[in-house]
């Protein structure tokens, strides 16, 4: 009997550097990753994906709300900030079950509040 995987995205908000969105990319090609969620700027390149873009389907939304709300309501995900802070929970200590977006936090920016 096969079993499917749940599917699995990672969020990018407001990324300071756009050409490591290829890298990213890769990086998420790498790991199985479905979709790679660009918010924000429509302006990126994948300069430094080696080709990997083609492997992981790239998404764009407005503003992050309207990612959570499409990630959430239609695609039933739960959606987990990846931060380092003293707060943060070790991710093998809390396995994750069905759909989920990870959104990765942006170095030395302002913390925001947790996604309700």
């Amino acid at each position: 009997m096969a079993t499917t995987r749940p599917a699995c995205h990672v969020i990018v908000f407001n990324i300071g550097k756009r050409h490591n969105i290829g890298t990213i990319a890769r990086c998420c090609t790498a790991f199985g990753v479905d979709s790679l969620c660009l918010v924000g700027s429509r302006q990126f390149n994948t300069f430094g994906s080696h080709g990997s873009d083609l492997h992981v389907r790239l998404r764009h939304f407005p503003d992050l709300e309207a990612c959570c709300r499409v990630l959430k309501d239609e695609e039933s995900c739960q959606v987990v900030g990846i931060e380092i802070m003293d707060s943060a929970k070790a991710v093998h200590t809390d396995p994750f079950t069905g759909p989920t977006a990870f959104m990765l936090g942006n170095k030395g920016q302002v913390r925001h509040a947790p996604l309700q």
